[in-house]
């Protein structure tokens, strides 16, 4: 590493070059340089604009930015072939101010992931081989349009390792591991803990990549990138699962944990006891997922019956409250994409929309902007990444029980 301090001498002596010759002379000479003008920023597109890839400012590309898959045949969901007469989907790169610009068409199949460098996205693609369904996945350069197959197999999903998304963090077969950017395995992790026994197939990184925070029945595990143990986080009364969900706060992971229903838990990484986000749930919550801080309050995602989703509010006693979402019907579910800016992104189907909407919901203003699907370009959003965060989350849900986790009945994961 070059040492910053000839660096700052250097630029002394240049300043002070410049000093004098200011001093010497106020009249330029025929051979100083012409002063070149600041280039002027490419304005973004505004919301409901839209443009091909060529137009993207990439130098611009950042947080509050968005990758969504919008097909134009709601209800066949995503997979990018169409089926019978529903069209493929699209990948889109939206701007916090809802201009879109066209990545992809046909989109590679259901997005999964996009690198913490931001040039890439992960994705699956479905088919069926006999009496099983093969996943492939499909590693897209966003600005070249090139993409490839990573690896194939029964049951896979996977997603970009931290910081840069230099490898995949591969969980499928009953096992969680890395794998190079070619599938070539790099790195197996533990099936199982001493202390919280088996785990969920599922972590996530810290955000410089060193360590992992893996789930497992009883609670989490610490392990370094290498596989080593650094210490176990039990999470009181649970024996039927946690999975880590995103970083809290630096050394605070917060964790989905099943009890008779799934509540979310703090579960500090230097093995401090843990505490409840949100307490026992009863109806119409059945279930809580993730959550995000803005400005005050904190809202977290809560699972109703029959596969419906909606956003909460934590209210004082840890008892979540059904937040109302302009312009959303009751009833309709809504699902969180993130939070940026004071704002959270979401998903969800506006009243007397056909397909579901891509919208940024301000919760103190009580307002929502719509980006993408009805009614701004009509079809539907199938899913909808922000640009990645640090420790975003980097592994897999429960490789089967997926429906029975969201519904808050007990899964069969281990």
């Amino acid at each position: 590493m070059v040492s910053a301090r000839p660096r700052r001498m250097f630029v002394t002596g240049m300043l002070s070059a410049v000093t004098l010759a200011a001093c010497t002379s106020s009249t330029p000479s025929a051979h100083s340089p012409t002063t070149s003008q600041p280039t002027r920023a490419v304005p973004l597109l505004a919301r409901g604009e839209e443009a091909t890839k060529a137009a993207v400012p990439w130098s611009r590309v950042g947080p509050g930015w968005m990758l969504a898959d919008w097909t134009p045949t709601p209800g066949f969901g995503a997979g990018g072939a169409p089926s019978g007469g529903a069209q493929p989907d699209v990948l889109y790169l939206v701007n916090p101010k809802g201009g879109r610009y066209l990545l992809a068409s046909p989109s590679p199949g259901s997005l999964l992931d996009w690198s913490g460098d931001g040039r890439r996205a992960l994705f699956a693609s479905f088919a069926s081989s006999g009496s099983n369904q093969q996943t492939s996945l499909v590693e897209l350069d966003l600005r070249t349009g090139n993409s490839h197959t990573v690896i194939t197999g029964d049951g896979l999903t996977a997603t970009f390792t931290k910081p840069k998304g230099l490898a995949f963090l591969l969980s499928g077969s009953g096992l969680l591991e890395r794998i190079g950017l070619s599938g070539t395995r790099q790195q197996t992790y533990p099936a199982s803990f001493p202390g919280v026994g088996a785990t969920a197939f599922s972590a996530v990184e810290s955000p410089d990549g060193t360590q992992l925070v893996v789930g497992a029945k009883m609670g989490l595990a610490l392990v370094s990138n290498d596989a080593t143990m650094i210490r176990e986080l039990p999470v009181p009364s649970v024996n039927q699962g946690c999975e880590p969900v995103r970083w809290w706060s630096p050394g605070v992971m917060l964790a989905s944990c099943f009890l008779t229903e799934s509540t979310l838990w703090l579960v500090p990484t230097s093995g401090a006891a843990p505490s409840a986000l949100t307490s026992a749930p009863s109806p119409p919550d059945l279930g809580d997922e993730n959550a995000w801080q803005v400005g005050s309050a904190t809202y977290v995602q809560d699972a109703g019956a029959c596969g419906y989703q909606y956003l909460a509010q934590l209210n004082a006693n840890s008892a979540t409250t059904p937040v109302g979402v302009p312009g959303v019907d009751t009833g309709n579910s809504v699902f969180v994409v993130g939070a940026y800016d004071n704002q959270l992104a979401l998903r969800a189907t506006v009243a007397c929309g056909t397909g579901v909407s891509l919208m940024w919901f301000d919760p103190v203003a009580n307002t929502t902007t719509l980006l993408l699907g009805p009614p701004v370009n009509g079809g539907g959003v199938s899913d909808a990444i922000l640009y990645p965060e640090p420790g975003y989350k980097i592994a897999s849900e429960p490789q089967s029980g997926c429906l029975e986790w969201i519904l808050g009945t007990a899964c069969s994961w281990w």
